[in-house]
């Protein structure tokens, strides 16, 4: 599934490059990637990643 991920579900979020076109940043995002949907109709998430 695609998700759009909102910039406030972001912590630590830390810059570290930046080029001609673009910036990199590197953040914690605590609820993690969706990893599967369950008999509960909810979205089971893997956790947090980085």
């Amino acid at each position: 599934a695609l998700e759009w991920i909102p910039y406030e579900k972001f912590e630590n979020i830390e810059k570290i490059g930046e080029g001609g076109f673009a910036e990199v940043y590197l953040a914690d995002w605590e609820e993690g990637p969706i990893f599967y949907w369950s008999k509960y109709n909810q979205w089971k998430r893997s956790g947090e990643v980085k």
